[in-house]
C-alpha cells in the first residue's frame, strides 16, 4: 500500500510518455474481540443458564509481544469488547480480591467457555479485516474450594523398642480436591 494511512493520498509524478502502474492502496476493516465475564457459581468453567454477568471488572488487551495497549471495564451486564485492527493479541482479565479464575477450555464449545488460564490470561487471539470475535470469556469464582482435613499420619518404630523417637518414618497421604464437575483443583500433602 501506498498511500498516507491518514488521510489516503499518494503523491506520484509521472515523466511525460510514461505509464505508472505501481501505486496502490490497501484497506482494511477494524476486528472485534470480546465477550462476557461471569461468576461460575458452579465451578465447571462452563456459563450455564442464570450463572450472572460480572460488573465493574477491569479487562486488559495485550499486543503479540504482551504488551497492555487496552483496557476496559465491564458493563453491568458483564460484557466488554475492544476494536482492534487485524493482528494477533491476547486477552487478560483482573479479578477482583477474593475470586478465583474457573478452570480453562471446559466442554465443547467455545462460545460457552471460560478462556482465561488461572493467571486470568488467554492465548493468542488472531483476528483479520472486519472478523467479529465475541467468545473471549472469564468465569469467576467467589471463593476458593473449603475442604476441612484430618491429616492422618502413620508412623513406623524404626528401631522397635516400642517408643515413637525421631528415627520413625512418617508416611504421608495425597489428596487430590476435585469440584462438582471432578476437575482436580489442587493437591494436598
Amino acid at each position: 500500500s501506498d498511500g498516507d494511512p491518514t488521510n489516503q493520498r499518494v503523491s506520484v509524478t509521472v515523466p511525460a510518455g510514461q505509464d505508472v502502474t505501481n501505486v496502490d492502496q490497501g484497506y482494511f476493516q477494524q476486528a472485534t474481540i470480546g465477550d462476557f465475564v461471569f461468576t461460575d457459581t458452579n465451578g465447571d468453567g462452563i456459563q450455564d443458564d442464570g450463572e450472572p454477568g460480572r460488573e465493574g471488572v477491569t479487562v486488559n488487551l495485550l499486543d503479540e509481544n504482551g504488551t497492555q495497549i487496552g483496557t476496559t471495564t465491564t458493563g453491568a451486564d458483564g460484557e466488554y469488547s475492544f476494536t482492534v485492527d487485524p493482528g494477533t493479541y491476547s486477552v487478560e482479565v483482573e479479578g477482583p480480591d477474593g475470586t478465583f479464575f474457573s478452570p480453562q477450555d471446559q466442554g465443547n464449545n467455545d462460545a460457552d467457555d471460560s478462556d482465561v488460564d488461572d493467571a486470568g490470561q488467554t492465548g493468542p487471539i488472531t483476528v483479520e479485516s472486519g472478523e467479529v470475535n465475541n467468545t473471549i470469556d472469564a468465569g469467576l469464582i467467589d471463593e476458593a474450594p473449603a475442604i476441612g482435613l484430618v491429616k492422618k499420619v502413620t508412623a513406623v518404630d524404626a528401631s522397635g523398642d516400642g517408643v515413637l523417637n525421631a528415627a520413625g518414618e512418617v508416611i504421608e497421604y495425597t489428596l487430590t480436591v476435585t469440584n462438582e464437575g471432578n476437575i482436580a483443583l489442587d493437591n494436598v500433602t
